[in-house]
């Protein structure tokens, strides 16, 4: 029977005083800090960290500390200053203090009590040690592996069922799944890039006994050699000052050939605009009744007044309608939108709205006769849902453009029109899609995007302004044009 002696007995119960809290309460969740310091010898260059839990590793990232307020902060490949202390603590809780199953937030909230809390995990020089974060109300099992420390100590990592070793397998598995290292140990540490981030080459190669590649060794050069490479070297240098001539010349050719499809495209703009011109005058007699009222003298608003009249007149004329005379239609349908539209015109035409605008007043005739010449189509046999789709809604959308100041503006349709709007809708059982600008969220079976807002308060798919009215219909939907925030 051997007899333990004394020393060798103190030996056994101080080396299972270090080691037991590493294997106490297993049922608990383990969090391992891994880093080593971007300067060994100036502890405020900042850390390299990874961490890892029972369900994921944090990837790598780089801690720094700000030169005047020492406060650690996440390095994001930009300046740091402008960004407030609130900032700064929410992206350490998100990188540090996430990884913890619980901790108490009223003492991890701020950059102080997290430089605190790096010091207590980045204290000492063992390669692995437990931490107690007690204090900060957290109850999982902390360690800390120290990265420089391993260097200087890579016998540890060499014996697979090493609690070192056992931290390092589960650094390169991506997640905490066992307290020592299993038979792939070594092929998974030699296999990946987070290994060779964490601890240095020759680290690596003294633990696992491997051969780094040599340099290949220099051999002298015979004198035909150095010829061929100068000659080689000579031909090159021609070849690049031949393909450099030949990019200056093509460059110059290309400058000529752009310049002389400028011209060309000039050219042609003037013979199209003189084209245009031409044939304006050409057709001029059908709008000649009413564009040749006081020509000379009157201002261009008038003109274009005049102009849209005429337009109307001729629609008019081609309908075999006199002006101001209503179509005789059979369709009960017909019938009711036209009376529902006049009523709406003589109640437009005394509106204070076009009282000003005579010239948007002359647009808004023109899509009212629109209308009332598309209404034979019914007597015709045009299926209902079909008329809706190719004169009712079209014609809503020409008055909601009226009143935008460009294509992609908000509908600033005044009360008078939407009123009109309203009935005829409601006449032809129509649903207006319902939207609440800054507050309903876009729907891809409603709304059409028609642009997007960044860095805006609002929430992400919340719709800003609407462009283009949205309708439903028998089923049958017409999606809303919208601009959301993203």
């Amino acid at each position: 029977m051997t007899i333990m002696r004394p020393a060798s007995f103190a030996f056994f119960f101080i080396t299972l005083f270090l080691i037991a809290p590493l294997y106490a309460q297993s049922e608990q969740a383990t969090v391992c800090f891994y880093y080593k310091r971007q300067n060994p010898v100036n502890p405020d260059a900042g850390y390299t960290f990874f961490i890892v839990n029972n369900k994921q590793a944090s990837g790598q990232f780089v801690l720094r500390y700000a030169p005047k307020s020492k406060f650690p902060y996440i390095d994001l490949g930009r300046p740091i200053s402008g960004v407030n202390d609130v900032e700064v603590a929410q992206m350490l809780s998100n990188r540090i203090a996430s990884f913890f199953s619980d901790y108490d937030r009223r003492k991890l909230s701020t950059p102080l009590q997290f430089r605190d809390l790096i010091d207590i995990i980045t204290d000492g020089s063992r390669v692995l040690k437990q931490v107690n974060l007690a204090t900060y109300g957290v109850k999982d099992r902390v360690l800390a592996f120290d990265a420089d420390a391993a260097d200087a100590n890579y016998m540890l990592l060499k014996e697979p069922n090493a609690l070192e070793a056992g931290a390092l397998y589960n650094l390169v598995v991506g997640s905490w799944k066992t307290n020592t290292a299993q038979l792939d140990y070594r092929e998974r540490v030699l296999k990946s890039s987070v290994a060779r981030d964490l601890l240095t080459s020759q680290t690596i190669q003294k633990a696992f006994e491997i051969e780094l590649p040599s340099e290949p060794q220099k051999q002298e050069l015979t004198a035909e050699i150095r010829a061929l490479i100068n000659n080689t070297e000579e031909r090159a240098t021609y070849a690049l000052i031949v393909a450099a001539l030949a990019v200056l010349a093509a460059g110059f050719l290309g400058l000529i050939i752009f310049s002389e499809l400028r011209k060309r495209v000039e050219q042609f703009n003037k013979f199209e605009s003189r084209l245009k011109h031409l044939d304006i005058k050409i057709n001029r007699p059908f709008y000649q009744q009413a564009s040749e009222k006081d020509s000379s003298s009157e201002a261009s608003s008038s003109r274009t007044t005049e102009y849209l009249l005429a337009r109307l007149s001729a629609l008019e004329q081609k309908l075999g309608v006199q002006s101001g005379n209503a179509l005789m239609l059979h369709n009960d349908v017909a019938k009711q939108i036209q009376s529902l539209a006049q009523q709406h015109w003589h109640t437009l035409q005394q509106s204070t709205v076009f009282s000003e605008q005579p010239e948007l007043l002359g647009r808004l005739q023109i899509y009212f006769s629109e209308l009332f010449a598309a209404l034979p189509d019914l007597d015709n046999g045009l299926p209902l849902k079909t008329f809706i789709q190719k004169h009712i809604v079209p014609h809503i959308d020409r008055i909601d453009s009226l009143f935008q100041t460009e294509p992609d503006a908000a509908l600033n349709t005044p009360e008078v029109v939407t009123n009109y709007f309203k009935d005829l809708m409601q006449l032809l059982d129509i649903k207006e899609i319902d939207i609440k600008q800054k507050v309903s969220k876009f729907d891809i079976e409603k709304h059409e995007k028609a642009g997007v807002i960044l860095k805006t308060p609002l929430d992400s798919g919340t719709i800003i302004k609407v462009v283009r009215r949205g309708f439903i219909y028998n089923g049958t939907v017409r999606k809303a044009q919208v601009v959301k925030a993203e």
